[in-house]
């Protein structure tokens, strides 16, 4: 396989989405990353967890309040039957994290509920950001279309676990695109917390740029 022969993967705090049809070598693709970048530890092969750029960053707003957390979902098709793979990945202002496909789906999306299943967690990661990883089952059940199950990845800190995580049998809204076969689920950050680390990282770099 043609990745066998890199070495090393640019050291970056961006991160990738691997899209594809069933066989094509998505988890070993995503698995030789995570081996061979000194970012990326956490192991959870069947999560090549990642955002798509696009043109502009920032966080989004809905309702008034700050984006926490998005759902991407990748479908790929088989012969028998849509198979959904989701990752959920946490959306935080220092990551620079796009939100160019998101704000699209948010805006001509189809909206639905969706029903949390299970939330188990699959490990805990520890180094200058400590986070936790879960394994989050939930059914998307649209209006006008069949329900259907998604798996995610949800990965928060720590300190933000017991509050943010997603929990069995806690009923949710999603968006999604059938042409772009995206599905985001929205969850929002009522304490402003988002907010907080706007400025925290807003006063860090003006005291950087007066130092120059």
């Amino acid at each position: 396989m043609w990745c066998g022969r890199a070495t090393s993967v640019a050291r970056t705090d961006l991160q990738v989405l691997i899209l594809g049809e069933s066989g094509t070598g998505k988890e070993l693709l995503a698995r030789h990353i995570q081996e061979t970048s000194a970012r990326l530890r956490l192991r959870a092969p069947e999560a090549p967890w990642t955002i798509p750029l696009g043109d502009d960053t920032g966080v989004d707003m809905v309702d008034g309040m700050p984006v926490l957390a998005f759902v991407i979902v990748v479908v790929v098709l088989s012969v028998s039957l849509p198979m959904v793979i989701s990752y959920l990945i946490d959306v935080r202002l220092h990551d620079g994290v796009n939100l160019f496909r998101r704000r699209k789906v948010l805006k001509t999306g189809v909206e639905a509920k969706a029903e949390v299943l299970s939330s188990t967690m699959l490990m805990k990661a520890t180094g200058s950001r400590l986070r936790s990883a879960y394994s989050v089952v939930y059914e998307v059940k649209p209006a006008d279309a069949a329900p259907f199950r998604a798996k995610a990845i949800e990965v928060l800190l720590h300190s933000e676990a017991a509050n943010n995580r997603l929990r069995e049998g806690q009923t949710v809204t999603v968006r999604y695109d059938p042409a772009d076969q995206l599905v985001v689920l929205v969850r929002v950050d009522p304490k402003g917390v988002l907010a907080a680390r706007e400025a925290a990282l807003r006063e860090k770099e003006e005291a950087l740029l007066r130092r120059r």
